[in-house]
């Protein structure tokens, strides 16, 4: 069976890092709409509205944060989502 391709991945807010680890894919409310992101994906930087964030980690299992605003970046197999708050749901 092929390996799953991930990437790093962080949420960050004013509260130190929520998250950090490995990850297939994560859903992100940004300012235009819901998108999403998988390994290897072109570098990129957006702002974000409030919402919901949706991480698959590496391991399949699917985690969720509620977010305020904030910036997503991804650059070099790398993302990361800073946010004025977040709370793991």
């Amino acid at each position: 069976m092929a390996t799953i391709p991930t990437f790093q991945f962080d949420v960050i807010s004013h509260n130190g890092k929520l998250y950090s680890g490995r990850a297939q894919s994560v859903m992100v409310p940004g300012e235009k709409g819901l998108f999403g992101v998988l390994a290897n994906h072109a570098a990129l930087i957006s702002t974000c509205v409030p919402g919901k964030l949706k991480v698959r980690e590496a391991s399949g299992h699917e985690l969720f944060f509620e977010t305020s605003e904030g910036f997503f970046e991804v650059a070099k197999n790398q993302a990361v989502f800073l946010a004025g708050s977040a709370h793991p749901l």
